[in-house]
């Protein structure tokens, strides 16, 4: 489901640069804004597009895993937005589309890669911080 502004959805997953292991929330202004909440997996597959990875929602994939956090501005997803190169009115051109998963204990929002990955890489065991110190 892509998002809405009915929606009220109150958490986002994150799987690449936006995980604690990284600086990137200080870096956009947002740490503030986002409360840790859990070490978090969700099925589907992660891809290595080079300095970030791309998710793919796929029942058949493997696990991706990252990272749950509480939203607790919602501006932060303005800031969010653009950093993923979403484009709420254009899906079709954008990056990363960000999306509302409903399939687990509580809704939240997560950024799916939006281009083919038909020769980009897997990454098999869904982990961006092993597989980015591995280049």
């Amino acid at each position: 489901m892509v998002c809405n502004t009915i929606d009220k959805v109150r958490h986002i997953f994150v799987y690449g640069s936006l995980i604690s292991a990284y600086t990137m929330q200080e870096e956009l202004g947002i740490s503030d804004q986002l409360r840790w909440v859990q070490a978090f997996c969700i099925q589907g597959s992660l891809y290595h597009l080079g300095e970030y990875p791309g998710a793919v929602l796929e029942n058949e994939g493997g696990l991706i895993q990252g990272e749950l956090y509480e939203i607790l501005e919602e501006d932060c997803l303005k800031i969010l937005d653009q950093y993923e190169g979403f484009d709420s009115l254009k899906h079709r051109q954008s990056l990363f589309i960000r999306q509302v998963i409903r399939d687990y204990s509580v809704p939240f929002y997560i950024y799916v890669y939006n281009q083919s990955v038909k020769t980009v890489p897997c990454i098999e065991d869904g982990d961006w911080v092993k597989a980015n110190r591995q280049i």
